[in-house]
């Protein structure tokens, strides 16, 4: 027979002070459990294929309150006038050699 793996609860340091919970996430593929911080992880497989707790989000927490739009303040701001840059024409080239 083959050696099933199952979703067993560690009682090592590692697993009791995580957020998620308390269990190896590649021991329990697929499955729902409450983590360690009372909300809902599922066990998801990441790109190379080895699983992670990821957290579940509820149909209730993806609706937000509605909130009063903020009041803009107006104030007025003092721009700063841009000065320019005088700038000679350039009538000879200058070079190193100037005297030559």
């Amino acid at each position: 027979m083959a050696n099933k793996t199952k979703c067993v609860k560690d009682n090592t340091k590692k697993y009791k002070t995580r957020p998620s919970p308390p269990f190896p996430a590649n021991k329990c593929k697929g499955k729902t459990k409450k983590g360690n911080n009372g909300k809902m992880f599922k066990s998801k497989p990441d790109a190379n294929g080895v699983h992670k707790w990821v957290a579940v989000v509820s149909v209730g927490a993806t609706k937000t309150k509605a909130t009063k739009p903020k009041a803009k303040k107006t104030t007025t701001k003092k721009r700063k006038s841009k000065k320019t840059k005088k700038t000679e024409p350039v009538s000879e080239k200058k070079s190193f050699f100037g005297l030559f």
